[in-house]
């Protein structure tokens, strides 16, 4: 889902506007949680909460964190795995997706630099 910017470069202040409005989505994209951070965060979270409830209700829980490392253990190895398309159909998008939208932002403002840097250099 890549989104071009709303206004296109055609005078000093249209371009300053576009610069600035592409130099804020830059930064919601380094914001922006990707498929697998979001991964990373439920495997733990689940993995902790089996832990919890297989040490104070059953030890049968103790299945969570064994399915959650595993998951996470099946997207090292085959980069995919069942709840990437759960976490896709929620709207996250992979970090290459991120990484596509973030250089074409930057590449339709002419900038030569790499995109995080440029918004850090924008001011903070």
């Amino acid at each position: 889902m890549l989104q071009a910017p709303a206004v296109s470069i055609r005078s000093d202040s249209g371009a300053a506007a576009t610069v600035s409005s592409t130099t804020a989505r830059l930064r919601q994209l380094d914001r922006e949680w990707d498929q697998e951070r979001a991964l990373q965060f439920g495997a733990a979270a689940v993995g902790f909460i089996g832990a919890v409830l297989s040490l104070t209700v059953n030890s049968a829980f103790v299945l969570l964190p064994a399915f959650a490392f595993a998951t996470l253990a099946q997207h090292m190895i085959q980069g995919w795995c069942p709840p990437l398309v759960l976490l896709a159909r929620i709207g996250l998008r992979s970090s290459s997706e991120i990484d596509r939208e973030r250089y074409a932002l930057a590449a339709s403002v002419g900038d030569a630099q790499e995109p995080r840097l440029a918004a850090a250099a924008g001011g903070d």
